[in-house]
């Protein structure tokens, strides 16, 4: 599936990020002191990435706020954390939230979807999803 943008869109579809990343994520860590999670369009322009401290790090734990060096969210850095996880919540990965308030009430800045809640399932399974604020979203307002 091709990314689609949308000016009114507060999130980008591009199923095909979990799958090149999960290629990097397996040798990354043996000699790599930085990992990095960028988001390219078909063109392969870069719409966001986030970078992190790598060091003394395994394949799961790089991922986190503590060793998040830069990000394209202002807020992230204060902001109160309900997950930041590559195995996150409800079936979902890559998951950077900040609140799990049940289905109606999500709001985050990354997720890699489940579609167990109805804001996924406008989606294929497996969707990156994302603000393309520079603040967390409300995940239920797509499109407005």
């Amino acid at each position: 599936m091709p990314l689609c943008l949308s000016p009114q869109f507060k999130y980008i579809i591009f199923p095909s990020f979990i799958f090149s990343f999960a290629l990097v994520v397996n040798t990354l860590f043996s000699v790599w002191f930085q990992a990095r999670v960028a988001l390219y369009t078909d063109s392969k322009a870069e719409i966001l990435s986030l970078v992190f401290n790598a060091t003394n790090s395994n394949k799961i734990d790089w991922f986190s706020r503590d060793r998040l060096t830069h990000s394209p969210w202002l807020d992230l850095y204060n902001e109160t954390i309900g997950s930041f996880d590559i195995q996150g919540c409800c079936n979902r990965t890559f998951d950077i939230v900040k609140s799990h308030g049940g289905c109606p009430a999500d709001f985050g800045w990354l997720v890699v979807t489940s579609n167990d809640c109805a804001w996924e399932t406008r989606f294929p399974p497996r969707t990156v999803l994302y603000s393309n604020r520079t603040t967390f979203i409300h995940w239920s307002e797509y499109g407005t």
